[in-house]
Protein backbone atom coordinates (compact mmCIF):
# COMPACT_ATOMS: atom_id res chain seq x y z
CA UNK A 1 0.00 0.00 0.00
CA UNK A 2 2.99 2.19 0.01
CA UNK A 3 4.05 2.15 -3.13
CA UNK A 4 3.25 2.95 -6.63
CA UNK A 5 4.50 1.87 -9.89
CA UNK A 6 4.02 3.26 -12.85
CA UNK A 7 3.81 1.43 -16.05
CA UNK A 8 4.02 2.69 -20.15
CA UNK A 9 2.32 -0.33 -22.17
CA UNK A 10 3.83 1.21 -25.43
CA UNK A 11 6.95 1.11 -24.63
CA UNK A 12 6.99 -1.63 -21.89
CA UNK A 13 8.51 0.60 -19.49
CA UNK A 14 8.09 -0.44 -16.01
CA UNK A 15 9.00 2.02 -12.80
CA UNK A 16 9.43 0.30 -9.70
CA UNK A 17 10.67 2.57 -7.18
CA UNK A 18 11.64 -0.07 -4.33
CA UNK A 19 8.81 -2.11 -4.85
CA UNK A 20 11.40 -4.25 -6.83
CA UNK A 21 14.89 -4.36 -5.38
CA UNK A 22 17.29 -6.37 -6.76
CA UNK A 23 19.04 -8.95 -5.04
CA UNK A 24 18.15 -11.02 -1.94
CA UNK A 25 16.48 -9.39 0.88
CA UNK A 26 17.87 -9.46 4.38
CA UNK A 27 15.49 -6.75 6.35
CA UNK A 28 12.10 -5.56 6.11
CA UNK A 29 10.50 -2.33 7.20
CA UNK A 30 8.81 -2.76 11.08
CA UNK A 31 5.10 -2.23 9.06
CA UNK A 32 5.93 -4.27 5.84
CA UNK A 33 3.71 -7.44 4.80
CA UNK A 34 6.28 -9.68 2.92
CA UNK A 35 2.90 -11.61 1.57
CA UNK A 36 2.12 -8.48 0.29
CA UNK A 37 5.32 -7.71 -1.57
CA UNK A 38 5.11 -11.14 -3.16
CA UNK A 39 1.63 -10.61 -4.62
CA UNK A 40 2.56 -6.68 -5.65
CA UNK A 41 5.60 -8.76 -7.71
CA UNK A 42 3.27 -11.74 -9.25
CA UNK A 43 1.29 -8.76 -10.30
CA UNK A 44 4.16 -7.22 -11.67
CA UNK A 45 5.46 -10.07 -13.39
CA UNK A 46 2.21 -10.65 -15.14
CA UNK A 47 2.92 -6.95 -17.14
CA UNK A 48 4.65 -6.86 -20.61
CA UNK A 49 7.35 -4.99 -19.15
CA UNK A 50 10.50 -4.73 -21.26
CA UNK A 51 12.78 -2.46 -19.06
CA UNK A 52 12.25 -2.11 -15.57
CA UNK A 53 13.42 1.12 -13.69
CA UNK A 54 13.79 0.24 -9.78
CA UNK A 55 14.93 2.71 -7.46
CA UNK A 56 18.45 0.70 -6.73
CA UNK A 57 19.05 2.56 -10.43
CA UNK A 58 19.93 -0.65 -12.13
CA UNK A 59 18.04 -0.92 -15.10
CA UNK A 60 16.68 -4.44 -16.14
CA UNK A 61 16.35 -5.63 -19.64
CA UNK A 62 13.25 -7.98 -20.37
CA UNK A 63 12.28 -8.03 -16.39
CA UNK A 64 10.05 -10.62 -15.79
CA UNK A 65 12.20 -13.56 -14.83
CA UNK A 66 14.45 -11.33 -12.57
CA UNK A 67 10.86 -10.73 -10.54
CA UNK A 68 9.96 -13.86 -10.60
CA UNK A 69 13.53 -15.10 -9.59
CA UNK A 70 12.76 -12.37 -6.63
CA UNK A 71 9.27 -13.66 -5.57
CA UNK A 72 10.41 -17.33 -5.72
CA UNK A 73 13.48 -16.82 -3.10
CA UNK A 74 10.98 -14.80 -0.80
CA UNK A 75 8.49 -18.02 -1.03
CA UNK A 76 11.21 -20.16 -0.27
CA UNK A 77 12.54 -18.17 2.54
CA UNK A 78 9.37 -17.87 3.81
CA UNK A 79 9.00 -21.59 4.05
CA UNK A 80 12.54 -22.54 5.69
CA UNK A 81 11.65 -19.13 7.81
CA UNK A 82 8.05 -21.11 9.40
CA UNK A 83 10.08 -24.58 9.59
CA UNK A 84 12.64 -22.67 12.04
CA UNK A 85 9.85 -21.54 13.59
CA UNK A 86 7.92 -24.99 13.66
CA UNK A 87 11.10 -26.39 15.48
CA UNK A 88 11.12 -24.02 18.18
CA UNK A 89 13.92 -21.56 17.07
CA UNK A 90 12.91 -17.69 18.14
CA UNK A 91 12.92 -14.76 15.71
CA UNK A 92 16.53 -14.09 16.60
CA UNK A 93 18.27 -17.43 16.13
CA UNK A 94 15.82 -17.36 12.77
CA UNK A 95 17.05 -14.59 11.46
CA UNK A 96 21.15 -15.40 12.36
CA UNK A 97 20.64 -18.26 10.20
CA UNK A 98 19.12 -17.52 7.70
CA UNK A 99 20.07 -14.27 7.52
CA UNK A 100 23.09 -14.11 9.19
CA UNK A 101 24.60 -10.77 10.73
CA UNK A 102 22.17 -7.87 10.62
CA UNK A 103 23.11 -5.58 7.79
CA UNK A 104 23.97 -1.53 7.96
CA UNK A 105 21.04 -0.35 7.61
CA UNK A 106 19.07 -2.07 10.43
CA UNK A 107 21.76 0.74 12.88
CA UNK A 108 21.07 3.25 10.11
CA UNK A 109 17.39 2.98 10.88
CA UNK A 110 17.48 2.69 14.30
CA UNK A 111 15.84 -0.95 13.80
CA UNK A 112 13.17 0.09 11.43
CA UNK A 113 14.58 -1.77 8.84
CA UNK A 114 16.14 -5.06 10.04
CA UNK A 115 16.04 -8.79 9.74
CA UNK A 116 14.10 -9.78 12.24
CA UNK A 117 11.42 -7.55 10.79
CA UNK A 118 11.33 -9.56 8.11
CA UNK A 119 11.23 -12.86 9.77
CA UNK A 120 8.56 -11.53 12.04
CA UNK A 121 6.35 -10.10 8.64
CA UNK A 122 6.74 -14.19 7.60
CA UNK A 123 5.26 -15.65 10.97
CA UNK A 124 2.70 -12.88 11.13
CA UNK A 125 1.05 -14.33 8.22
CA UNK A 126 -0.90 -12.17 5.10
CA UNK A 127 -2.22 -8.68 6.47
CA UNK A 128 -5.90 -8.26 5.50
CA UNK A 129 -6.47 -4.97 2.60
Amino acid sequence: PDRVCLFEPREGWLFTGDAFVGGRDRGLRVSADVHAIIGSLRVLAELDARLLFPGSGTVYHEPREAILQKVAYLEELGERVRSLDASGAGVREIRRQLLGAETWIAYATQGDFNGENLVRSYLRGPSAL
